[in-house]
């Protein structure tokens, strides 16, 4: 998974190198574009942090745990159905996001 872990990263912040070179050569900024692809990078994040989680699955663990930050509960990924929903989830707002990147870009 080492090996794999840098082309990870490399392939999290490509949209960002992409919509930057295309402003630059274009001489444009567009703010929603920029913004579009930052909120892909840390969705990317998430999923990588989810599948990080897959060894770690145990069906004693709580559905809902407290949170890290903030004030509240959320969902335990290393909770099978957890996991399960984290990666939907996840995997759904990155097709959108990866959609609506690409339709800013066109």
């Amino acid at each position: 998974m080492k090996k794999w872990r840098s082309f990870l990263r490399l392939a999290e912040f490509l949209p960002l190198v992409l919509v930057i070179f295309r402003q630059v050569f274009l001489k444009q900024f567009d703010t929603k574009l920029t913004v579009i692809a930052i909120f892909f990078i840390v969705l990317m994040e998430m999923w990588f942090s989810a599948l990080a989680c897959a060894r770690q699955l145990d069906p004693l663990e709580p559905f809902w745990i407290p949170k890290r930050i903030g004030v509240g509960i959320s969902v335990n990924p290393r909770n099978p159905l957890g996991f399960w929903l984290t990666i939907i989830g996840v995997g759904v707002l990155i097709i959108i996001m990866a959609v609506l990147l690409v339709l800013a870009l066109i």
